[in-house]
C-alpha cells in the first residue's frame, strides 16, 4: 500500500500518517473496523522500504484515550527506491 502511495506522489511530496501507537502490528478491537497498532520504528522501516524519508514522528498519549502516532514523511528524491525501480521499463 505505501509503495502505491509513493507512486501517486511527486518526488519530495509529503505524507502524513495517523496511526495507533503501540506494539508493531498488534491487532485490537475497534468499534468501527479492524485495527492495528504500529510502533514508530516499524512505521519508519515500512516507509523507508516504500521509498519515503521520515521527517518527523510525534506521539500523543492522553489519559483515557488510545495512544496515537503521527508520522510525517517525504517521497525520496534522487536515491534508489522501490518506486523508481518499479517504474523502469522492462528490458
Amino acid at each position: 500500500m505505501l509503495v502505491g502511495v509513493a507512486r501517486a506522489l511527486a518526488p519530495g511530496g509529503g505524507l502524513l500518517l495517523g496511526l495507533f501507537d503501540g506494539a508493531d502490528l498488534a491487532p485490537f478491537d475497534h468499534r468501527v473496523a479492524p485495527a492495528w497498532t504500529w510502533s514508530a520504528d516499524g512505521a519508519a522501516e515500512r516507509l523507508d522500504a516504500a521509498g519515503f524519508d521520515v521527517v518527523e514522528v510525534e506521539r500523543r498519549h492522553v489519559p483515557g484515550v488510545r495512544p496515537h502516532l503521527a508520522v510525517v514523511a517525504r517521497r525520496r528524491v534522487g536515491r534508489s527506491s522501490p518506486v523508481r525501480s518499479s517504474l523502469r521499463p522492462n528490458r
